[in-house]
């Protein structure tokens, strides 16, 4: 999300992470430094090493030893997302997919979830696919959708009128 074009945009929230041994911010969502957050993700061990550590004390130290801030920021980017991923059952998976291995990633709570489901058959609303560039899904996950259509960050076309879709 710090890489994107749009950054103000997609990295949203924006993580409010307090300076090694200070009482100020060393990132402040009321002073957004898109570049400092690029640097201190740039950091990051390789997504290889981070699943393959067993050890929390020494990643930690790892990382430390690479940004002061890395450590916090993973930690921040982990425990602010909100999503979870379920194995969809195999009554609705897609067949043209050709694998039994399809899975669900989801954004609210069960029973939350099963609040829209009774408003969406009651309104006749239904399931579609979304898709969205990688970058994107810091601030979906977080945020949800949102229209940007019309404005400066609105990156394609409207194909079917202005909208999320």
């Amino acid at each position: 999300a710090a890489n994107s074009a749009p950054a103000a945009a997609v990295l949203n929230p924006y993580p409010p992470l307090p300076a090694p041994l200070k009482s100020a911010l060393a990132l402040d969502p009321a002073k957004p430094d898109h570049d400092n957050v690029r640097k201190i993700a740039s950091s990051f061990p390789p997504l290889s090493q981070l699943r393959s550590t067993t050890n929390y004390a020494t990643l930690r130290d790892e990382v430390h030893k690479r940004d002061q801030l890395a450590f916090p920021l993973l930690g921040w980017i982990v425990s602010s997302n909100r999503s979870y991923i379920v194995k969809v059952p195999a009554q609705l998976s897609l067949k043209a997919l050709n694998t039994e291995d399809q899975f669900l990633l989801l954004t609210s709570t069960p029973e939350k979830d099963e609040i829209f489901r009774k408003r969406a058959k009651a309104s006749g609303t239904f399931l579609a696919f979304h898709g969205s560039r990688g970058e994107n899904w810091h601030s979906i996950l977080r945020s949800g959708l949102k229209n940007y259509s019309g404005t400066k960050n609105q990156l394609n076309g409207a194909a079917h009128g202005t909208g999320i879709y």
